[in-house]
């Protein structure tokens, strides 16, 4: 599930859910505003003000705010405000942290639309994920949340990415596609097959691109290695893990990205050939479009030398 829905919780959106507080969102962040233009002095009243409105927004108190008039341009605005607050040492609140209660938030908006993003919030936005990534302290739901709601921002935004912000998101993704935890691993597979398949064109370099067919090749290394004879297992973690591996290299190797190598591909297919019978009508058409895509990558490197470059 999603970081804004609970297991077993029915999925709603944020308009489905919106004025169950009966307080419209502008009225909802104005305790928020005032703290904060209390400036520094003003710390503690901030968290306050934050945790009342991502407890009610959330679904912890009565319920998200409505819209009402506010723009998705103020939500971004305000979102932003909170992100900041959020980010705020210490946070130890009882019971849940308001760095969950904040994706909670962010996944409803994203998955809604209520919120424009442009390249100063996806940067933003990235940089505190790519930041809660890299705490040696975070917890594993803390991780996987930041995960998940960092691939929604990237699927919804990931175009308005800039340059620096896509190469410093490779590296802290690619840590946690190496996590010794299962899931974590899983989760920065949706994370890595966004950044690279909605980041603008050209700002994802031919060397990350090639890392990111490593990982993917690591990561159903690591999955049949946890299984004896290296087959893959027949757990559900183990299906699950497979198809988020699966899933991370058809976006990976989308025709509109570069060429990875043929000895990339060709590991692919190996590991993929050992799958569980369930996933290989679906393992066969990635066969196909990565074997076609290598074909093309080829072709394309033979026109190049053809023309002298």
């Amino acid at each position: 599930p999603s970081p804004g829905r609970r297991r077993g919780e029915p999925r709603r959106s944020f308009s489905s859910r919106s004025g169950g507080s009966g307080e419209a969102w502008r009225d909802a962040i104005r305790p928020v505003k005032s703290a904060a233009a209390k400036g520094v002095n003003s710390a503690d009243a901030i968290r306050v003000a934050v945790r009342n409105f991502l407890d009610d927004s959330c679904g912890i108190g009565t319920g998200f705010p409505s819209v009402g008039d506010a723009t998705p341009r103020d939500i971004a605005s305000d979102v932003l405000l909170l992100m900041r607050a959020v980010n705020r040492p210490p946070d130890a609140p009882p019971g849940r942290t308001l760095g969950e209660a904040f994706d909670a938030l962010l996944g409803h908006l994203l998955t809604a639309g209520k919120i424009a993003l442009d390249a100063e919030v996806v940067a933003t936005l990235a940089a505190y994920y790519r930041a809660r990534l890299a705490d040696p302290n975070a917890s594993t739901a803390s991780v996987n949340d930041a995960l998940k709601t960092l691939a929604h921002v990237l699927q919804e935004g990931g175009n308005h990415a800039p340059p620096a912000e896509v190469d410093a998101l490779f590296p802290a993704t690619f840590a946690r596609v190496g996590d010794a935890s299962r899931d974590v691993s899983r989760h920065a597979l949706g994370a890595l097959g966004a950044l690279v398949s909605r980041s603008p064109a050209g700002t994802v370099t031919a060397a990350a691109h090639a890392a990111a067919g490593d990982a993917v090749v690591a990561s159903l290394d690591r999955i049949a290695d946890e299984a004896r004879g290296g087959a893959f297992p027949e757990d559900s973690s183990a299906s699950r893990y497979l198809a988020a591996a699966t899933r991370c290299a058809q976006l990976c190797a989308a025709p509109e990205r570069a060429s990875w190598s043929e000895a990339t591909v060709a590991a692919l297919r190996l590991r993929l050939a050992h799958a569980s019978p369930r996933t290989h009508s679906f393992i066969a058409r990635m066969h196909d479009g990565l074997t076609s895509h290598g074909r093309c990558g080829r072709d394309e490197r033979r026109r190049h030398r053809a023309r002298g470059g």
